[in-house]
């Protein structure tokens, strides 16, 4: 390598071991940029999207930073359950002034399950729906 009194216009390292968020691979050969732009985009996040980001990785199984570019895409429901969002959802189907007998003759179980195979994935913090 040339070097010159002002420095070398370069300088290798190598990054034996890192501290990375969950879904992050390390690669030994990533640059110290590559990581502290990791470490800025994440703290540009609020707590809310941190989860809809780590939801949303554990729901589509993408690398991180497919995920940080499209988690946006998703309805988050954070600590929720399938069955949760289901009565959510039915709730918010119906007019404020339907009467209350009706909830008896809908199926909760059968529209979660439905709701599983519409995009909506129960993950470890939440439900997610992905778009």
């Amino acid at each position: 390598m040339y070097c010159d009194i002002f420095g070398c216009p370069y300088e290798e390292y190598h990054i034996a071991d890192a501290e990375l968020p969950e879904g992050v691979k390390y690669s030994e050969y990533a640059t110290i940029g590559y990581y502290n732009q990791i470490a800025e985009q994440l703290e540009s996040l609020e707590d809310y999207e941190k989860e809809q980001l780590e939801a949303y990785m554990e729901a589509t199984g993408y690398d991180f930073d497919y995920c940080l570019d499209h988690y946006e895409n998703s309805i988050y429901y954070p600590g929720y359950s399938l069955d949760d969002v289901a009565q959510e959802e039915y709730d918010n189907m119906l007019p404020a002034n339907a009467p209350e007998f009706l909830t008896r003759y809908f199926d909760f179980e059968a529209f979660a399950r439905d709701l599983g195979y519409d995009g909506y994935t129960e993950v470890s913090n939440g439900v997610i729906y992905t778009y």
